[in-house]
C-alpha cells in the first residue's frame, strides 16, 4: 500500500514558483535579446565552421530575406552584424529550407 506525505513548503517572497515549461519559454526569450552580434556568433548558432561555406549556404542565397536584420559587409574587412533575435527566428523558421539547399 502507498504512503502518502502531506507538507507545506514556504517560500519566501522575493521567489517565484513556475513551471519547467514556463522556466524554459524564459531562458529562450532571454537567449535571443536584441543585440547586435558578430560573424563568429552566427557560426556558433549555426555549426558551420568556415565563412565560405555559411556565405554559399546561407548567407547570399537567402541575403534578401535577411538584408531586414543581417548588416553586410560594405567593404572587404568590414565587420558582419546580425540583430541576435531576428537571426535566430529566421534560422528556426528556415531550418529545413537550409538544410535542402533551397
Amino acid at each position: 500500500m502507498a504512503q502518502k506525505l502531506h507538507l507545506t513548503v514556504e517560500i519566501p517572497d522575493e521567489y517565484v514558483l513556475i513551471t519547467k515549461v514556463e522556466y524554459e519559454e524564459l531562458q529562450k526569450l532571454a537567449a535571443k535579446g536584441n543585440s547586435w552580434e558578430s560573424l563568429a556568433w552566427f557560426k556558433q548558432e549555426t555549426g558551420i565552421k568556415h565563412p565560405d561555406t555559411l556565405k554559399t549556404m546561407i548567407l547570399y542565397p537567402y541575403r534578401s530575406e535577411l538584408e531586414k536584420f543581417v548588416k553586410y559587409p560594405e567593404k572587404k574587412g568590414s565587420p558582419w552584424r546580425f540583430h541576435k533575435g531576428a537571426t535566430l527566428d529566421w534560422l528556426e523558421n528556415n531550418f529545413e529550407r537550409i538544410a535542402r539547399g533551397k
